[in-house]
């Protein structure tokens, strides 16, 4: 790490503030700088820092488990030394980076994609002419319709992946590749999973590949081009799309799917939330709730009753 120009930057870099806030600033922008270079990034200069490099280790650090005030502090650093490198690309505004404004406790803050947004980047990717930009495409509908992080929908390999039914005919699928702390799980397929899936086999057979990554690109490589490529395509921080949004509008479809009713983040308070959840559901909304909470934890991959989880994706 020590040969790294942007690791070397920050060492040689000059901030203000007390001797304490200098080297918090520097363990956290060495964090960032530890995990851009995991996603791919190969920039070289602190003041080539956007905020596309920031949403992705953003998006990064959120599926590893780092709550929303975690990763605003490190950006604090972050910001701090592209700034000592005049650097002002960087979104002075967390919330564009799908980060809530209040991070004392989970809160109740809607941060799924833009459907239509999501749609038109699908239908971009899958017109054209260049392979690779189709197996984005794929990748993107298995975050979007299966749930997965980026790592997960980059590795799956739609073909040999095990599959079973449930006894009411549910087909799932397990995701066993690049799950956070190598812990399987089932996810509900969904038809337009299943289409996204077929697409999947046959760009894996067409190139006899394992996955639907490029071939010839090591992993770095093609996760910096699905970051660099989804952003032309509009997943943007002032458009708040990001991978990580795709992953939130599947569990709310989910929770949906299982309760009758919306999760508590479409509502602008808590009350309203109730009244539809009863309205729909009637007297026993809270058993169909938990039910709910219960099958997105499950297909997320994390374990029941995770209220930081609920609070992070549906709302508690």
């Amino acid at each position: 790490m020590g040969k790294d120009k942007l690791q070397n930057g920050i060492n040689q870099c000059n901030m203000s503030g007390s001797y304490k806030t200098q080297y918090n600033h520097k363990v956290e922008s060495t964090r960032f700088v530890s995990q851009l270079r995991e996603n791919g990034f190969g920039v070289q200069k602190w003041s080539n820092i956007d905020d596309k490099h920031v949403q992705s280790v953003v998006d990064s650090w959120r599926d590893n488990g780092l709550t929303d005030k975690t990763i605003k502090e490190y950006l604090s650093g972050v910001r701090a030394v592209a700034e000592s490198y005049g650097n002002d690309k960087i979104s002075n505004s967390n919330a564009d980076f799908g980060l809530e404004k209040n991070t004392s406790g989970p809160k109740d803050v809607d941060l799924s994609c833009d459907q239509t947004k999501y749609e038109s980047a699908i239908d971009a990717l899958n017109k054209s002419n260049d392979i690779n930009e189709q197996r984005l495409s794929v990748q993107m509908q298995y975050m979007r319709e299966l749930g997965l992080r980026a790592e997960e929908a980059r590795k799956l390999d739609a073909i040999h992946a095990e599959r079973q039914k449930s006894p009411n005919g549910q087909q799932y699928i397990r995701i066993s590749d690049g799950t956070k702390g190598g812990k399987e799980r089932w996810v509900p397929v969904s038809k337009k999973a299943e289409k996204a899936l077929e697409k999947g086999k046959e760009l894996q057979e067409r190139y006899n590949a394992k996955n639907t990554m490029d071939p010839n690109k090591n992993e770095r490589q093609w996760s910096q081009y699905c970051y660099n490529t989804a952003s032309k395509k509009g997943f943007t921080a002032s458009n708040r799309l990001n991978f990580h949004s795709l992953r939130h509008a599947f569990a709310h479809q989910l929770f949906e799917e299982k309760s009758g009713f919306q999760p508590r983040v479409k509502y602008s308070s808590r009350q309203d939330f109730e009244a539809a959840a009863q309205k729909s559901a009637g007297q026993g909304w809270k058993t169909k709730y938990e039910t709910a909470c219960r099958a997105v934890e499950s297909a997320l991959g994390h374990g029941n009753g995770r209220s930081d989880i609920r609070g992070a994706y549906i709302g508690r």
